[in-house]
């Protein structure tokens, strides 16, 4: 073989190997674009799962403000029907007001918000009951319930008023 054919030769080997490199070094970059590709669109689709939730919380938010504001008027309901008396002259009028408890109550309910009526003995839990009032007790495990005075309203895990409690405490003897 002469120097020439070793020549050429040379450079094929030389040229395939530098396209066998360049193959390999593209192959690699289009492994890493695609890597990215699809990490990117799972980042996306995180943003978007954060936005829905973020914008379901701030809906919540808003229509807990509106409710907090309608609970007091269920409240005075409330105080009117358990103040009319056995011999009340219209029970029509009555069954009106009720009517009008009960459709707010459905309002409230079909926001998500539920209303909880705290049992007697149950413990008290400072996250989801407000104590208006300590008494002695010898009947009642100090921390626990005696009496509810107000209910108190809950959507999932988020307490939107907390129910107003009487809760005992040690009996001094």
């Amino acid at each position: 073989m002469n120097i020439e054919e070793e020549e050429n030769e040379k450079q094929t080997t030389d040229h395939e190997n530098n396209s066998d490199d360049s193959l390999t070094q593209l192959e690699n970059e289009r492994d890493q674009m695609k890597a990215l590709a699809q990490r990117t669109q799972a980042d996306f689709v995180n943003y978007k799962r954060r936005m829905e939730e973020e914008r379901q919380l701030i809906s919540q938010i808003s229509a807990g403000k509106v409710i907090a504001r309608i609970l007091s008027i269920v409240d005075d309901l409330e105080r009117a029907i358990a103040a009319i008396p056995d011999n009340a002259a219209s029970k029509e009028w009555l069954n009106g007001i009720n009517l009008i408890l009960q459709n707010l109550e459905s309002v409230i309910a079909s926001e998500g918000f539920e209303k909880f009526i705290p049992l007697e003995g149950e413990s008290f839990d400072p996250s989801k009951h407000e104590a208006v009032h300590y008494l002695e007790s010898n009947e009642q495990i100090p921390g626990h319930i005696l009496n509810t005075f107000r209910a108190g309203y809950i959507a999932g895990d988020r307490v939107l008023r907390p129910a107003q409690v009487i809760v005992a405490k040690e009996a001094n003897e």
